[in-house]
């Protein structure tokens, strides 16, 4: 983080004070910071922002070219996907002093993989139907917009105080290739090194093309988008890695 900003952030007419590093990735990290002052809008009133008086800021550690691109591919692909409720909402995006990308995003307090080592024999059945009902519905939202999130986990799946589940981390989505089932055209391989091990569909293990075609293909692309889903309920069920 630059140095002024390891003190405070100012960022779109909000001073944000830096509370601690809540997470880390290759590219970026992520900062718990609460919002200590709101300048009022040409009506004088304070807008109100979703998520109290705390938020989640992801700070890229470059400004590179390349880290810039990724930043803005997260970007897109989060503001196509805001206000679902299942969904981590996107507040907005700058650059730091020093030009890094910057993500300001809705805090969730918790995580699927924090509540599995708090519960080493698995959540309730009753708990994980609801959370894997919450999840559907961020699939299918998703899959309406034709986005693949391709990093589906516990550690991604974050909890709000009131215990709604909220898919997180775009970083790895992306659009998916759009075919005609008619040309007859193979689909786009997806390579095998994103999705942690754990969560991966068939397909990407094997390398094999993800396509929109009907038919067999069909089925390929259904079960594709189930994996993931039954992996991480299979998971928190019984705090265990999935087989498939």
């Amino acid at each position: 983080m630059d140095a002024p900003a390891q003190r405070r952030l100012a960022i779109a007419g909000q001073e944000l004070r830096p509370l601690g590093r809540i997470g880390e990735g290759t590219y970026a990290c992520v900062i718990l910071a609460s919002i200590s002052n709101s300048r009022p809008n040409a009506q004088g009133a304070t807008p109100h922002r979703p998520g109290g008086g705390l938020i989640a800021v992801k700070i890229w550690k470059s400004k590179s070219s390349e880290i810039v691109r990724l930043a803005k591919r997260e970007v897109v692909v989060h503001t196509r996907l805001n206000g679902h409720p299942n969904i981590v909402h996107l507040r907005g995006d700058y650059r730091s002093g020093g030009g890094r990308p910057i993500l300001l995003m809705e805090y969730c307090p918790r995580d699927l993989q924090s509540e599995l080592r708090l519960h080493p024999a698995g959540l309730p059945g009753a708990t994980v139907k609801l959370l894997a009902w919450q999840l559907v519905q961020a699939f299918r939202f998703m899959h309406a917009e034709r986005l693949l999130h391709r990093d589906l986990k516990p550690a991604n799946l974050l909890l709000t105080a009131d215990g709604i589940l909220k898919v997180g981390d775009f970083g790895l989505a992306r659009e998916a290739p759009l075919r005609e089932p008619r040309t007859g055209e193979p689909g786009e391989a997806l390579t095998q090194y994103v999705v942690t091990r754990w969560y991966r569909a068939p397909e990407v293990l094997l390398n094999r093309p993800y396509g929109t075609a009907a038919g067999g293909r069909q089925l390929q692309r259904d079960v594709s988008r189930c994996t993931a889903v039954y992996c991480s309920a299979f998971g928190v069920l019984l705090a265990a890695a999935p087989v498939v």
